[in-house]
Parts: structure tokens; C-alpha cells; sequence
């Protein structure tokens, strides 16, 4: 199938990616070579095959769009994503709109000081890591340069999976 295809929506365009780099045994820096696309352009095309049946339909039929879906795909908990995306249909939010209502918070959060917006030098680290270890990555920056890196797992074969990958470099 042809990937170049303007008809296609981003829905396809990640199935495609995801079945090349399963069938093809490529990394997702292998896939974006191979395609001419940057790796960060193709892992977030895979990451949306992570959200709810739901929401992809919607972006296959377009009534939501690939920068809605990059914003809602860091949410967690799949009953408050289904919520937004509830919201971004009913009141027809923008994506800015969208990114200004996620960093406010869920409803009723406790958390009243909002953490504050990494530089974009570190949010383009964060997003690099993200990619590189197929996972959830988090910078926290502290003063005089120090900070963590949290990267997210959900089972003992993700973690080691992360540890594979970690050890290998």
C-alpha cells in the first residue's frame, strides 16, 4: 500500500507504520530512514494506536485532529481521556484550547501550583527519550542544571524490555 497517499488519515498511516516495523523487524528510527519522515513524526503516529477505539475512529472520520490526539495521548487514566474527548467534541476546542485545559488539570485535582513549563531544549529531550525508549518519559528539572529523568513502565516485561534497550546503547 502506498503511505504516501494524501487521502490517507493518521489512523492508517500508524497501522502502516506499526505492521512495516513488525513485519520488517525496524526500529523506529530504521522506519523513518527508510520512509524520509523524522523518527519523532513516526513514533507519534504509532503512539495513537494506544488511544480507545473511540477516539480513533474519530480521527479516522477526522472530527478530531493529530494535534488533539498528541495532546490527549498523555493522559493515563482512560475514564478522564474519554471525558476530554467528550469535551473537545461537544464544545469544539481547539488544540491550544485543548493543551490550556490539560494543564489545568483533572476536575477536583488537589494539585492547586501547576508544575512549571519545561524549555523547549528539554521538552525536544523529553520527547526524543519518549520516542527512543517506546515509553512515558518525564524530565524534572531542579536548580543549578541538576534534574531526574522518570520513565514510565506498567509490568516487569516492560521494564526489562526498557533495561534491553537502556543496556544496549
Amino acid at each position: 500500500e502506498n503511505i504516501e497517499r494524501e487521502n490517507l488519515n493518521a489512523i492508517e498511516i500508524a497501522l502502516t507504520y506499526q505492521r512495516l516495523i513488525e513485519e520488517c523487524k525496524l526500529t523506529h528510527e530504521e522506519m523513518s530512514t527508510r520512509i524520509g519522515k523524522n523518527r519523532s513524526t513516526v513514533s507519534n503516529y504509532i503512539r495513537l494506536l494506544k488511544l480507545p477505539p473511540e477516539i480513533q475512529a474519530a480521527i479516522k472520520d477526522k472530527t478530531l485532529s493529530m494535534g488533539h490526539a498528541r495532546a490527549m495521548i498523555t493522559i493515563d487514566d482512560p475514564a478522564y481521556l474519554l471525558m476530554v474527548f467528550k469535551k473537545v467534541k461537544e464544545e469544539q476546542l481547539s488544540v491550544r484550547d485543548l493543551e490550556r485545559f490539560l494543564k489545568a488539570g483533572p476536575p477536583g485535582s488537589t494539585n492547586k501550583k501547576a508544575a512549571p513549563a519545561l524549555p523547549y531544549e528539554y521538552t525536544a529531550v523529553q520527547d526524543r527519550l519518549s520516542s527512543a525508549l517506546e515509553s512515558k518519559v518525564a524530565l524534572k528539572l531542579k536548580s543549578k542544571g541538576k534534574g531526574q529523568i522518570l520513565i514510565n513502565f506498567n509490568s516487569d516485561d516492560e521494564l526489562n524490555r526498557l533495561l534491553d534497550l537502556i543496556e544496549k546503547e
